[in-house]
């Protein structure tokens, strides 16, 4: 069930990273935004932890977010290319 909701969690992150980007914020202000958000966490969570164990689950679902971020940011560039080109 964690590892549904998880997925349910991940594609709503990337459904409104995407209408984000294409209704008005920049794709460069949205990487600053998300990558210092998920820096700063990395950063509390590697201070405050010490279990490697956890740390290392950690590491596994920030490289999952970074990924959807990379996606994200593609699509959207897709779609404004694809826009771009129609008009």
């Amino acid at each position: 069930m964690k590892l549904t909701m998880d997925r349910i969690y991940l594609i709503g992150f990337y459904l409104l990273s995407i209408l984000l980007m294409t209704r008005g914020l920049h794709i460069v202000e949205y990487c600053l935004i998300s990558g210092g958000t998920l820096a700063l966490i990395a950063i509390a969570t590697s201070l405050f932890h010490t279990n490697h164990s956890k740390m290392d689950l950690f590491v596994n679902k920030l490289r999952v977010v970074g990924k959807i971020m990379l996606a994200a940011v593609l699509t959207a560039l897709l779609i404004k290319g694809i826009i771009f080109l129609s008009s």
